[in-house]
């Protein structure tokens, strides 16, 4: 029988590059400074898929597809996330 993982277990993410384990939680503290650092108010680590999302959205890439891409199990969720203004 199959055990399942603990949330820190399968949170638990390799830097490469720092030779060192980090959790989710850290990783995306370190994306929020190293967005402050670059001046991005308000940077998140969602903040990428969301840019992501509403690029492919802009490209004319459907909303059954995103949420694909995604792997959301609603297109609500991925609704949520494309960053749509009148200037798009």
């Amino acid at each position: 029988m199959k055990m399942q993982r603990s949330f820190a277990e399968r949170a638990e993410i390799t830097i490469c590059s720092a030779h060192r384990r980090i959790n989710a939680l850290q990783y995306a503290q370190h994306l929020q400074r190293l967005g402050t650092r670059a001046g991005i108010v308000d940077a998140t680590s969602h903040s990428s898929r969301r840019i992501w999302l509403t690029e492919l959205s802009v490209e004319g890439v459907g909303i059954r597809r995103l949420a694909e891409l995604a792997r959301h199990a609603s297109i609500q969720t991925t609704q949520r996330y494309i960053d749509v203004n009148d200037g798009k």
